[in-house]
């Protein structure tokens, strides 16, 4: 029932994005003062005089020209910033009176004179503006035809390995493209298929959740990002390009973009297709794909207890799929398209889809010895060989409708759905002083199903009075994932007791799991002085979850799974409520930015065995969670920061279920159903200095303590 309302909800909304209103322009030109030379490639940003954090980029072209357009009535704020310049600000207030304003900014330089020296020429590499670094790309030299990729791996301060960017010491978790979300913002996307020569510069800081942007009240929660600013002459044309290669043992690579640009719409395809290892995967790309990594050890017991939490008994994560975790060597096909546009006045829309398939074949060899342990001179050797397909499909929307100048709606829908196949070999063995003592041989075959559906609705207002804001968010997701696996286990123990126990049998696994959550976040801003702001919240959420585990063995005599094993099939189902209520303070003075917060949660866990036997379960727990961050910047070069945050996780349904997992007889686990919620405590402390020519000094320290 609240599924069928959020829906009828999301439906009513979504006409109002079709109203649209005129357009004013703003437009101008960037020049030197002294010589009146005009400066290409300037960043020009744009945002409300009321919430300066909600800027938009653009950057000069070779004659020094901006153009903004569909500017809403309000009053601005426009700044220009030029390596090598002193950065520059005006204020404009856009009214009905006129349909286009024009602003001209006159430069100068940031020098100081000295006395008669010999230099050489050489463009300025990087500049610290504020809170963010920003580096010249005409600074580093590439090679034609590269990407963005490897016009980053020049510059100091950011790390691109493995398939992962890392900025002062972080990971980057989102790429923007003048100041626009590229693909969802994903990092490997952008950088993989954007070419250098449209570059102009690289902005990398640190940016704040979107409801810290509209309230001004810095809750402390961070990313970090990079806005890669296009050069003027491409905000408007066609451009792209095709490479490829092949080399030895048939290898080959191929990858190609078109990019469509004119001003605010803004359409890219790419596609690629290698066997080469380069993989363009997301989190959403790999939804339900556990890894085939058992977890070898010792003597395991069988319908014995233990292992980790969870019980997945050699499962791993969607993340052992993300780009640089996935071994093996892997064949990758994909293609995107990007769609990025204003529709009016009032309507800002994102929207993307991305298809991957893709082949691997993964080669594992683990030794692992014990020391101190209760059979001395055991180890375990261990042989895995697996080869999987994947294919995904994933769809992402993001719109935006400004209803009046006070209020907007954001709309999030979102929806992946993906197969994958899979066949695995695993050989392990314990032995003790060099002697086999049990082994395992291990064939595996089996799929997976799955898909998400989701969305999310926020509903902002800004009140007259400065600092006060309300905000709605809701959130709306159904996520599906079936496995079936096949598997033959042929196993020997106790070879060294004289008695050797030989076993031989074949399963089949299926598992359903099924999710339908709902979240709701109230939220309230008041601005109680000059320098402080209080923030006040309410949260509440309901997850529904049902597990589906069942086991059956093969018959000798009709050939066919139909014996099913109770031991090893279990049903289980948990609901999942939680009521919380937030509090902040936030001061802000000068070089000083602190906030102190709480949560205060209330939930409510239970839960229904459904087969082989019933039970049930009801858990209530509360939870305070405090929070601090601290900012402090000596000047624009030197920052320290100070963080500390606390966080709780209760335990999913899988990890209730007290069904004994025997992918690897020689190490079995199983779920615990008393498991207890777990509390985390986080700090850390970081200093940044960043020199002028983008240098970057860090030290950093930090823990994390886990309760439960």
């Amino acid at each position: 029932m609240k599924l069928k309302l959020f829906t009828s909800i999301a439906l009513l909304l979504l006409p109002l994005v079709l109203v649209a209103q005129g357009r004013v322009t703003v437009s101008g030109t960037v020049t030197d003062k002294n010589t009146g030379e005009p400066l290409p490639s300037a960043t020009v940003s744009i945002a409300p005089s009321s919430d300066k954090d909600a800027k938009k980029y653009t950057s000069t072209d070779l004659d020094g020209k901006f153009v903004f357009k569909s500017v809403s009535y309000d009053s601005y704020v426009i700044g220009v910033t030029y390596v090598g310049y002193k950065d520059d600000e005006k204020r404009l207030r856009v009214t009905d009176k006129k349909d286009s304003y024009i602003v001209t900014f006159k430069l100068d330089e940031d020098a100081q004179m000295l006395g008669e020296v010999s230099v050489q020429g050489r463009a300025t590499r990087a500049e610290q503006k504020g809170d963010s670094l920003f580096y010249n790309a005409e600074a580093f030299k590439v090679m034609q035809g590269s990407s963005a990729e490897d016009l980053l791996s020049k510059m100091p301060g950011i790390v691109v390995e493995g398939g992962t960017i890392q900025a002062q010491g972080e990971n980057v978790k989102k790429i923007l493209v003048d100041g626009k979300e590229f693909f969802d913002g994903d990092v490997n996307l952008a950088i993989k298929n954007l070419p250098s020569d449209v570059i102009a510069s690289i902005e990398v800081f640190d940016k704040k959740s979107e409801q810290a942007e509209f309230t001004g009240f810095d809750d402390g929660e961070e990313i970090k990002t990079i806005n890669i600013i296009t050069k003027g002459g491409y905000r408007q044309g066609t451009f792209g390009e095709v490479s490829g290669g092949y080399g030895t043992e048939d290898r080959y690579k191929v990858n190609g973009n078109i990019n469509f640009f004119n001003d605010d719409r803004r359409i890219s395809v790419l596609g690629m297709s290698n066997n080469v290892n380069q993989q363009n995967f997301s989190q959403e790309d790999l939804a339900g794909v556990m890894s085939s990594s058992s977890k070898g050890g010792g003597r395991g017991k069988r319908g014995g207890g233990g292992g980790d939490r969870g019980g997945s008994g050699g499962g791993g994560n969607a993340s052992d799929f993300m780009v640089g975790n996935m071994g093996g060597i892997t064949s990758t096909n994909g293609v995107g398209l990007n769609y990025v546009d204003k529709w009016g006045e009032k309507v800002n829309i994102t929207g993307s889809y991305f298809f991957n398939q893709s082949e691997n074949l993964t080669q594992q060899q683990t030794e692992r010895e014990y020391f101190e342990s209760v059979l001395p001179g055991m180890t375990y050797d261990e042989y895995q060989e697996r080869t999987m397909e994947n294919w995904n499909h994933r769809f992402n929307m993001k719109l935006d409708y400004k209803i009046s100048d006070r209020t907007s709606l954001q709309f999030r829908p979102t929806l992946s759905f993906q197969n994958n196949d899979n066949i695995s070999l695993l050989d392990g063995q314990n032995m003790i002083n060099g002697q086999t003592d049990a082994e395992t041989h291990t064939n595996t075959s089996g799929g997976t199903d799955a898909y998400n559906l989701g969305a999310d609705i926020i509903l902002r207002h800004r009140f007259p009075t400065e600092g006060r804001t309300l905000s709605l968010m809701m959130n709306g997701k159904i996520s599906n994932t079936e496995v079936g696996t096949y598997t033959d286990y042929l196993n020997t123990l106790n070879m060294l007791s004289g008695t050797p126990q030989t076993e031989e049998y074949s399963q089949y696994k299926n598992t359903l799991n099924k999710q339908y959550s709902f979240r709701s976040n109230l939220s309230y801003t008041e601005k109680l002085t000059d320098n402080m702001q209080l923030q006040l919240g309410y949260k509440f959420s309901y997850s529904d979850s049902d597990s589906d585990k069942k086991t059956y063995m093969k018959s000798s005599v009709t050939d066919l799974y139909d014996q099913l094993d109770e031991s090893l099939s279990n049903v289980y189902q948990t609901g999942y409520t939680t009521h919380a209520g937030n509090i902040g303070l936030r001061y802000h003075a000068g070089k000083l930015n602190a906030m102190i917060g709480a949560d205060v949660q209330w939930p409510e866990l239970s839960g229904d065995l459904v087969y082989p036997n019933t039970d049930k379960m009801n858990n209530n727990y509360f939870s305070f969670l405090p929070s601090f961050n601290l900012r402090y910047s000596l000047d624009r070069t030197n920052s320290f920061m100070l963080r500390y945050r606390s966080s709780s996780s209760s335990p999913s349904v899988t990890d209730f279920q007290s069904v004994v997992d025997n992918s690897n007889p020689l190490f079995l686990s199983t779920g615990n159903p008393d498991l207890d919620q777990q509390i985390s405590h986080t700090a850390n402390l970081r200093y940044i200095r960043t020199t002028k020519s983008g240098q970057t000094f860090i030290a950093m320290i930090g823990g994390t303590a886990k309760l439960g």
